[in-house]
């Protein structure tokens, strides 16, 4: 019981993101569209920049964080 349970739950899982994904492309739902979507994308240089630098400040962060956690060599 418990087996098959399981079964359908994984066949469930394994249809959602084509479903929507089909139904996203004829109008009718949103997609398999994981993230954020904005109005309207904005590729100006200006934005493109001041998105590279909240990454480069992201990715610094996340070094040091992880630079933390490491143990120290012996």
């Amino acid at each position: 019981m418990a087996t098959g349970l399981l079964i359908g739950v994984a066949l469930a899982g394994a249809l959602a993101c084509p479903l929507m994904l089909l139904l996203g492309r004829l109008g009718i739902g949103p997609g398999c569209v994981l993230g954020r979507r904005g109005a309207a994308p904005d590729d100006s240089e200006q934005s493109l920049r001041t998105r590279q630098q909240e990454l480069a400040a992201r990715i610094a962060e996340l070094e040091t964080e992880q630079t933390q956690r490491l143990p120290s060599p012996r």
